[in-house]
């Protein structure tokens, strides 16, 4: 169930069972926490013990015709009056953001660089890496994690992404697969393998994090 702070209009859902860790979700621009994405990593968190938020902010389609420093402050301000609140209020004694496309950019832009989130797991998907300083944020980071993004997606590139694998993130280059992770030519069948294969690489992600 959708809820607000008192002080705060941006909805959130935070499904709450009593856990000693949380994953905080942001959502692309149109794709939002019911998506397929969204949906299968919800339920791969709960079945791993960790309880969820959902931040639902929502935005204008030429959101991102503003500059990246523009977009990531209005994000961080709709994002940490909520993620102040479940740490201040729950006690949660690990962390770990999970970002589809746009929902990428506060955790690469800020969230990645403050000190008390150096130890948080990033599951990266589809991140807008054709900002230069977004790109520099991962390989610079020390953080574990999971990066997925498909080979057709505008924000692949080859060459560059071949600079990534020299960092401690898992990176997932999906074959064929588009900024929605849909593989085309339209297979519903590839789709779904490729969907359960990014749920597989992110629980393995949360194992290997959990050894260190």
């Amino acid at each position: 169930m959708k809820q607000t702070l008192p002080y705060h209009s941006v909805p959130y859902t935070h499904i709450h069972r009593g856990s000693k860790k949380v994953c905080m979700m942001f959502s692309g621009l149109g794709y939002h926490s019911e998506k397929p994405l969204f949906y299968y990593s919800t339920m791969l968190m709960l079945e791993e013990g960790i309880d969820v938020v959902h931040v639902h902010y929502s935005y204008d389609r030429d959101f991102l015709q503003q500059s990246l420093q523009t977009v990531a402050h209005m994000m961080i301000k709709d994002i940490d009056p909520i993620l102040t609140h479940i740490l201040e209020a729950y006690s949660y004694e690990e962390i770990i953001f999970l970002g589809k496309s746009l929902g990428t950019v506060p955790i690469l832009y800020d969230f990645m660089k403050q000190d008390r989130f150096a130890d948080t797991t990033m599951l990266l998907l589809t991140p807008l890496l054709n900002f230069p300083e977004l790109f520099t944020s991962i390989q610079e980071s020390k953080h574990r994690g999971l990066l997925v993004i498909g080979d057709q997606d505008v924000h692949y590139d080859k060459q560059k992404f071949q600079q990534l694998h020299e960092t401690n993130f898992q990176v997932d280059i999906i074959k064929d697969a588009d900024h929605s992770l849909d593989v085309h030519p339209v297979s519903a069948h590839a789709s779904l393998t490729a969907l359960t294969n990014v749920m597989n690489n992110m629980r393995k992600s949360l194992h290997l994090v959990k050894q260190h």
